[in-house]
């Protein structure tokens, strides 16, 4: 289910707003877990990924980030695709890979 919300996410821009019902759910399980109700800071936390101290609930309402680094990312790509040229694989992919490099950095200056 995890993989299929993920390729929503990257492929369909503006997915973050339909998606309020289901996060209210979401949010609403920290309360089940907890059998209290949940500080939005908590809720913050556990939506971090596990080998960030979380447990990776779902955040399925900031997804305008996933759609524009797939965008980013598969760009050049895309266009190679369109234009049926004959690119370099390698050039490609370390387009890609410089573009995933920043986003982690810029991520990563975010979280200090």
């Amino acid at each position: 289910l995890a993989s299929k919300y993920t390729f929503l996410c990257r492929t369909t821009q503006g997915i973050g707003e339909l998606m309020k019902p289901l996060q209210d759910h979401i949010d609403a399980m920290g309360s089940v877990l907890f059998g209290k109700a949940v500080e939005p800071t908590l809720l913050e936390v556990l939506k971090l990924p596990c080998r960030e101290g979380g447990i990776g609930l779902p955040d399925v309402i900031r997804t305008d980030p996933q759609y524009e680094d797939s965008k980013a990312i598969c760009s050049r790509l895309v266009d190679a695709t369109r234009m049926n040229s004959e690119e370099d694989i390698e050039l490609i992919t370390s387009h890609q890979q410089k573009i995933k490099i920043e986003r982690i950095q810029a991520k990563n200056a975010t979280m200090r």
